[in-house]
């Protein structure tokens, strides 16, 4: 007598090659923490350098922008020494952009995979996230979110068409940071060790906590 045995549930990540470029396709709608293991998973399956230096796109569908896991996302594919090229927030990409970057749709993020050194401006009305540098004199303007995968050392304005933005940074020392109303600029610390931060707006001021 045959019995029917269920389909083990589909991961909240896959991987899989398309031609030259690996696609990991990760299901919006689930926890972020089940989405970090379940790359972590994935990864380990095929060893952390077996994708080596392969062009990677990610597609986050169906669901909202979490930029927070969107960075740790490209942190993990990053430790696996995979170059991302794109992502792709609920089926709209953002790719990787070239010297002057053209704005995708409000409710999508921007993605410069490059640093901006001084006297270079991007200016979006969604979130925008840097894959490099923010260099003295470069300038982030967003209307959402604004995540900086590296030293932010320029002047940022985030928030400006949504409520409870943050600014998040490997090294979070700006020139000059607004966040909605409220506006602060980085204390001198010449004794400063870098660690991730995250800045949010809190009752009209900026309150800087350690990124996690």
């Amino acid at each position: 007598m045959s019995q029917e045995v269920p389909l083990p549930p589909k991961p909240p990540v896959t991987i899989k090659g398309r031609g030259n470029t690996v696609t990991i396709t990760v299901d919006g709608r689930e926890a972020p923490d089940d989405i970090l293991a379940s790359l972590d998973a994935q990864l380990a399956r095929r060893g952390r350098t077996f994708f080596a230096g392969a062009p990677t796109a990610v597609e986050v569908k169906p669901g909202p922008l979490d930029p927070v896991l969107v960075a740790r996302l490209a942190e993990k594919v990053a430790a696996a020494g995979m170059s991302l090229v794109e992502v792709s927030i609920g089926g709209r990409a953002a790719p990787t952009a070239p010297a002057a970057p053209a704005p995708v749709a409000a409710e999508g993020a921007l993605l410069v995979e490059r640093t901006l050194r001084g006297g270079q401006r991007i200016s979006h009305d969604g979130t925008v996230i840097v894959l490099g540098d923010v260099n003295p004199g470069a300038e982030i303007i967003a209307g959402g979110h604004v995540i900086v995968w590296g030293r932010l050392r320029g002047t940022v304005e985030a928030g400006l068409a949504s409520a409870g933005a943050m600014v998040c940074a490997l090294d979070l020392a700006p020139t000059q940071l607004r966040i909605g109303p409220a506006l602060a600029r980085a204390p001198e610390e010449p004794d400063r060790v870098p660690v991730p931060e995250v800045a949010r707006e809190v009752d009209g001021r900026i309150v800087v906590e350690g990124w996690r």
